[in-house]
């Protein structure tokens, strides 16, 4: 006699079904591609009847193990595992005084197992640099402060810069410098002028007359 998880069962129709997924792709030349198979899971269909003084409760028994999902074992002209109940459907007539007729459907089920893994949370130090390193030749001349940045000079690769209060000389210097040179050459330009006009008069007193000599003027 079969039985499903120990509820025995008389079995009058037992069919298996086994089917694969075959996936297909279009072509240009309207041709069909096949290039994976998948298999499908199992399916039972079975029907028969249960009789007896215990019909009722294996009726019960039947109904819980469908409405509560719960994972059977098949044992008939097959054996099967790890099925769950698909369809399961009944008929009370007059053909049976004490039990009842069914159909049912079960389908295979793969079940995941869970696995812990102990991850260490330790954060990562970072690698320390090495603080000694060769970065040539450094001076050691103390680096002045606002107050006294005026007295002293920095020394760099061994040469010593010019201080503010230097620097602020030579820059008046070339000032007083650029402005006597523009002096000069505007003095230059009107006594030139003054002279070539004077010339032109042809006078002989004052063609060859220079003004601005320590006597008040001369001659030449």
């Amino acid at each position: 006699m079969a039985s499903i998880n120990d509820i025995e069962i008389f079995i009058e129709k037992e069919k298996i079904i086994s089917s694969n997924t075959i996936s297909s792709f279009p072509t240009e030349n309207n041709k069909a591609i096949s290039d994976n198979k998948e298999q499908s899971p199992y399916e039972i269909q079975v029907s028969g009847l249960v009789v007896g003084t215990n019909a009722f409760e294996s009726l019960q028994g039947l109904r819980k193990l469908n409405d509560n999902s719960e994972i059977v074992n098949y044992k008939g002209r097959n054996i099967f595992n790890n099925f769950l109940i698909k369809d399961f459907d009944t008929e009370h007539d007059n053909t049976i005084s004490n039990g009842f007729k069914f159909q049912m459907s079960l389908k295979q089920v793969f079940i995941a197992e869970l696995e812990e893994t102990n991850i260490n949370f330790n954060i990562v130090k970072p690698q320390e640099v090495n603080p000694e390193s060769n970065i040539g030749k450094q001076s050691l001349a103390r680096i002045p402060d606002d107050e006294d940045s005026s007295e002293f000079g920095l020394s760099v690769f061994g040469k010593t810069l010019p201080s503010v209060d230097d620097l602020k000389a030579k820059a008046d210097a070339e000032e007083q410098l650029s402005k006597t040179k523009q002096r000069n050459s505007y003095q230059d330009e009107i006594l030139g002028s003054f002279i070539g006009d004077e010339r032109k008069k042809k006078s002989p007193d004052v063609a060859n007359y220079i003004p601005g000599l320590e006597n008040g003027g001369g001659y030449f």
